[in-house]
C-alpha cells in the first residue's frame, strides 16, 4: 500500500470516530433525560395512543444505534472504495491546496476559451475554481475514484458553472485532442507515462500544468514555486512542436518565480 493510501486510512478513521463519540453522547445523554421519569406515559394526541417514557428511550436508543451502524458502514464503505481505486491508481484523490489553484489558475492565459482538462480532478477543487475563473471556457474534470467523482459530480449538478463537466474514467483512456490546458496533479509514474499520450494527441504548444511532478525529459517553459511548508513546485510546460522532445538546458532564473 502506498503512503498515499495509509494516510488516507488514517484520516478517514478519525472521521469515523469523530463521527461516533457525538452520536454516542447524544444517545446516553438523551437517554437518561427519557428515564427520569417514567411513571407519566407519553399521549400521541393525534392517535390516541400512550406509550412510556420508558419505552420512548428504548425507541430512541435503539434507532440511534441504527443510526450510528449506518453511519459506520457508509464511511466504511467509502474507505475501502478510495483505498481500492488508489491501489489501482497509484495514488489517492489529494486536493490541491488554495495556494497551487492560485498558482494553477495564474500561469494560464486570462483570454483562454477552449477545452481545459483537469486530469485526476480529484474532489473537484481545482476544476470548480477553473470553471469559475474562465467561464468562456469548457473545463472537464476527469476521475477514477468512485466517491470523489460522485461528490463533485453532484456539486457540479447542484451548484457548479454551466461549463464544468466531470467526467468518470482512467486518465490515459481519456482522449486529448482539442484541449488547450492540461492540467495534472498525479505521480511520477504516471507523468512519465502521460508524456508519450501528450505527444500523440495534443496540438504543439498545448499548455500543461503539473502540481509537484514534472515530465521526464522535458524542459518547463516556467517553474513556480509555492510560499508553503514543502515549496512546492507547479512545472508549466509546452508540447513541444512536431512531438519532438525538448533538448534539456540547464535552469536559470528567468523561467523560476514564486507564489506566495
Amino acid at each position: 500500500m502506498s503512503k498515499s493510501s495509509v494516510v488516507t486510512v488514517e484520516a478517514i478513521i478519525k472521521i469515523i470516530g469523530a463521527i461516533c463519540r457525538p452520536a454516542t453522547f447524544f444517545q446516553q445523554n438523551n437517554a437518561k433525560r427519557f428515564y427520569r421519569h417514567t411513571s407519566h406515559p407519553v399521549q400521541v394526541s393525534s392517535l390516541g395512543w400512550k406509550i412510556s417514557r420508558k419505552k420512548v428511550a428504548w425507541i430512541h436508543h435503539r434507532f440511534m444505534n441504527v443510526f450510528s451502524a449506518i453511519v459506520i458502514v457508509f464511511t466504511l464503505a467509502v474507505m475501502i472504495s478510495i483505498v481500492l481505486t488508489s491501489l489501482r491508481a497509484g495514488i489517492s484523490p489529494m486536493p490541491s491546496s488554495r495556494k497551487a489553484q492560485k498558482a494553477i489558475i495564474s500561469a494560464i492565459p486570462p483570454n483562454t476559451n477552449g477545452l481545459i482538462i483537469d486530469l485526476g480532478s480529484g474532489w473537484g477543487n481545482v476544476a470548480f475554481s477553473l470553471a469559475r475563473s474562465f467561464p468562456q471556457a469548457t473545463v472537464r474534470g476527469v476521475e477514477l475514484s468512485l466517491i470523489p467523482w460522485a461528490m463533485s459530480r453532484i456539486g457540479a449538478a447542484l451548484w457548479g458553472p454551466s461549463n464544468l463537466d466531470i467526467g468518470r474514467g482512467n486518465f490515459q483512456d481519456i482522449p486529448l485532442e482539442g484541449a488547450e490546458v492540461v492540467i495534472c496533479y498525479l505521480y511520477p509514474e504516471a507523468m512519465t507515462s502521460l508524456k508519450t499520450k501528450f505527444e500523440e494527441e495534443l496540438k504543439p504548444d498545448t499548455l500543461i500544468i503539473s502540481n509537484t511532478f514534472g515530465i521526464a525529459r522535458w524542459e518547463p517553459e516556467e517553474v513556480i514555486t509555492l510560499n508553503d511548508i514543502h515549496q512546492t513546485p507547479i512545472y508549466c510546460y509546452r508540447v513541444p512542436p512536431n512531438n519532438s522532445e525538448k533538448k534539456p538546458q540547464r535552469m536559470n532564473g528567468d523561467n523560476k518565480r514564486d507564489h506566495s
